[in-house]
């Protein structure tokens, strides 16, 4: 990080300071040469070993918490998992029984609703 003077006169106490403004620089050029050079590739590539890292320094910290939130993603997934197979059922009996209706018998029905189901 670089701090740039805009105005380096050596003048007296009684003037305004200078205005300085912050500029960082970074060994790899023009931030948006660096963005041409990463592609989808490149961080797919770089993915495993930034998940090890992450996962090591996790552990370091604190392996009980670092436990507790992979048992949680695990449970959540499942869940979710279990969530979906309970709603297939469902939703495969109303496709399967619905009708075409025209728009007289929609009166007062949501326009987002596409089909009613026989009752």
């Amino acid at each position: 990080m670089t701090v740039h003077k805009q105005d380096d006169s050596a003048e007296a106490d009684s003037s305004p300071p200078a205005e300085e403004t912050l500029a960082f620089d970074h060994p790899g050029g023009d931030s948006l040469e660096l963005a041409d050079l990463l592609t989808g590739h490149s961080m797919v590539r770089r993915l495993p070993s930034l998940i090890r890292r992450t996962m090591a320094l996790a552990w370091a910290v604190d392996r009980r918490t670092v436990l507790v939130l992979v048992a949680s993603q695990i449970v959540s997934g499942a869940s979710g998992a279990l969530g979906l197979l309970a709603t297939t059922q469902p939703i495969s009996v109303l496709i399967a029984t619905a009708t075409e209706v025209s728009h007289s018998q929609l009166d007062g029905w949501s326009p987002t609703c596409p089909m009613a189901v026989r009752t």
